[in-house]
């Protein structure tokens, strides 16, 4: 089986974003479009060495881009899909759960069945 190249890139992609301090400071660079590595770390509470760290692997990979602004170096998101990943993994689902189980063991409806459970 040939493994494609948009199946590498996604496995990629999703492996720099899955470590929990660079999913902590993607979400925060979403939120607020650009910010300096000392207020990322800051607002992750991460020494700033750690952030900048993660921040360095994160642009060596495409996934953000840095510029210098005086003293401080201002990190924003460029990768055309971190965006959507980081809003689909933090909304809500959509699918609407029932508050409480059905008494005496009866299955959960699902929306992918009919009214009958089939």
């Amino acid at each position: 089986m040939r493994i494609s190249k948009e199946f590498i890139e996604g496995d990629r992609l999703l492996s720099l974003m899955g470590e929990p301090n660079r999913f902590k400071i993607l979400s925060l660079l979403h939120k607020e479009l650009v910010l300096c590595v000392s207020d990322v770390a800051k607002r992750v509470d991460l020494s700033v060495a750690n952030t900048s760290h993660h921040l360095q692997v994160m642009e060596e990979e495409g996934l953000v881009s840095c510029e210098p602004d005086g003293r401080c170096r201002l990190y924003r998101i460029v990768h055309p899909l971190v965006g959507d990943i980081l809003q689909r993994a933090t909304t809500p689902s959509r699918l609407h759960l029932p508050d409480t189980f059905p008494k005496g063991g009866g299955s959960i409806p699902s929306p992918y069945r009919g009214r009958d459970g089939t």
